[in-house]
C-alpha cells in the first residue's frame, strides 16, 4: 500500500550562524490517514537533539507532503552574537543516550579496543578491533553470557588507520564476519562483512551512542547503540523490509468508513518536499522458521541456500579484489588463485548439497534428523511446482507450505 504507515529514519540540516548541522533522526513515526477531500492527513511524533515532538500535515494527491513539527521540549541551541568570532566552532549540543532494546531485535555486544602495531611492524599503524557475541535480542545474551544454550554466535570487526590518529573510539569502515548457527546443530557458517559504517557520538551522561549502516546476504540495515565507559560495545541491526506483494482483498459487505477531514494548514515550523514510493519504507519483519515437522526439509532446504549465497558472495569478492603484482613476484597472483579455487569448491559442495537434498541421489545430513516421510513429501511437492528441469531460480521461487522465503533474495 502507498503511503505505508511505519518508522522512519533520516536527517535534516540547520544552518547555524553559516555553520551547517546536519542532524540524524531514529524512529519517526508516521501514519497516513486518508481524508474526505481524497488526500492524506499525516499524523506522528518523534525526537531529536532539539527535543520530542508530535507531527501533524498532509499527504497531497501528487506526493507533495507537508509537516508540521510541535516540540514539546525544545532545546535551547548556542547562537552567536560577536562577528569577531566567526572562526570559533559551534558548540555542539550532545544527544541524549540511545536506549538499548531487550528483545525482539539483532543484538551484537562485545569490547571495542585500539591496538598499535609499533614494535611488531614497520609500518605504524593502530587497528580498532570488536569482538562479541551476537544472538536474535539482547536478553538472549544477557541470560546466557557464557553461551551454555548454544543460541549466541561470535562476531568480530576492524578498523585499521594510521599510527597517528589518536581518537577513540574512531568512526569509520569497519570489515569483519559473523556465524550463523546451523538449523540442525551442524557445522557453522561464516557470514562476510565489509564496509560496516558506525559513527560514535558522546552523549549526556559521558559515553558515546553509536549509529551506522550496512549489508549483507539478508540484505541491507541500519544500526543503532551504545559504546560505554569501559569500552563495551552494544549495536542492534534493523534490516530493512523486503516489499511484500499485495493480496487481493475479497468483496465483503461492510459498513463504509467515515474518512476525516483534512488537517489544518496553520502550523508553527513546516518541513515540504515531494515524496516517491521507493524512499518510503515499512518496519522490519524478520524471518523466523516454523516449528511444525512438515516443514524440517523446507527450513533446511532455506538454510543450505543461505550458506551457498554467502560461498558466492566470498568468491565474488575475491575477482572484486584481485591483487596487483608487486615487483617481479608473481607469489600474491598464485595465492590468490588457490584461494579462488578453494572457493569455487565450496560452492560446488554447495551445490551438491542441495541437489542431493532436493533429489534424494546421494547422502544427505537432513535424512538423519528428518523423519522420511516427511523429505518424501517435500520432494513430491517440488515435482509439482517445479517442471524438470529443475534449477536454483525454479527453488527460490516456491513459496509456502514449506517455509522457503523468496523475497529473502528478490534481488
Amino acid at each position: 500500500t502507498f503511503p505505508p504507515s511505519g518508522t522512519y529514519i533520516g536527517s535534516f540540516t540547520v544552518n547555524n550562524a553559516g555553520v551547517k548541522t546536519k542532524v540524524e533522526e531514529q524512529d519517526v513515526v508516521l501514519n497516513f490517514v486518508e481524508n474526505n477531500e481524497g488526500f492524506y492527513n499525516v499524523e506522528g511524533k518523534g525526537s531529536n537533539m532539539y527535543g520530542q515532538y508530535t507531527i501533524s500535515g498532509t499527504l497531497s494527491t501528487e506526493g507533495v507532503i507537508t509537516i508540521y513539527r510541535h516540540y514539546t521540549s525544545l532545546v535551547a541551541q548556542p547562537t552567536k552574537t560577536n562577528k569577531a568570532k566567526k572562526k570559533e566552532s559551534v558548540p555542539q549540543v550532545k544527544p541524549p543516550p540511545t536506549k538499548l532494546i531487550p528483545t525482539g531485535v539483532v543484538c551484537l555486544r562485545g569490547k571495542l579496543v585500539r591496538n598499535t602495531s609499533e614494535g611488531i611492524s614497520l609500518d605504524k599503524y593502530c587497528i580498532h578491533k570488536i569482538t562479541g557475541m551476537w544472538a536474535m535480542g539482547l536478553d538472549k545474551i544477557l541470560a546466557d553470557p557464557e553461551n551454555s544454550k548454544g543460541e549466541c554466535s561470535n562476531f568480530e570487526y576492524e578498523h585499521k588507520a594510521s599510527g597517528g590518529v589518536t581518537a577513540f573510539p574512531l568512526s569509520g569502515k569497519y570489515n569483519g564476519s559473523f556465524l550463523v548457527n546451523a538449523p540442525h546443530g551442524g557445522a557453522k557458517t561464516k557470514i562476510e562483512e565489509k564496509n560496516v559504517m558506525l559513527k560514535f557520538r558522546e552523549n549526556t551522561e559521558g559515553y558515546h551512542n553509536v549509529e551506522g549502516k550496512g549489508s549483507n546476504v539478508w540484505g541491507k540495515y541500519s544500526i543503532t547503540g551504545t559504546l560505554s565507559k569501559e569500552g563495551e560495545i552494544t549495536l542492534f541491526r534493523h534490516y530493512q523490509a523486503v516489499k511484500a506483494q499485495p493480496k487481493k482483498a475479497k468483496k465483503v459487505a461492510t459498513a463504509k468508513q467515515q474518512k476525516p477531514p483534512a488537517a489544518n494548514k496553520k502550523q508553527t515550523t513546516v518541513s515540504r518536499t515531494k515524496t516517491t514510493a521507493s524512499k518510503l519504507q515499512t518496519p522490519h519483519k524478520s524471518f523466523t522458521p516454523s516449528t511444525n515437522p512438515n516443514i524440517a526439509a523446507g527450513e533446511y532446504l532455506l538454510e543450505r541456500f543461505r550458506i551457498l549465497l554467502s560461498r558466492l558472495q566470498t568468491t565474488t569478492e575475491i575477482l572484486q579484489n584481485w591483487p596487483e603484482t608487486q615487483g617481479d613476484s608473481a607469489k600474491i597472483h598464485n595465492d590468490t588463485a588457490t584461494e579462488l579455487i578453494a572457493s569455487i569448491r565450496k560452492i560446488v559442495t554447495g551445490l551438491r548439497t542441495v541437489e542431493r537434498h532436493v533429489n534424494g541421489t546421494g547422502p544427505s545430513q537432513a535424512a538423519t534428523n528428518i523423519p522420511a516421510e516427511a523429505l518424501e513429501k517435500f520432494r513430491s511437492s517440488l515435482d509439482d511446482k517445479c517442471p524438470v528441469p529443475l534449477d536454483l531460480l525454479d527453488l527460490l521461487d516456491i513459496g509456502q507450505p514449506f517455509g522457503i522465503n523468496p523475497q529473502c533474495y528478490a534481488r
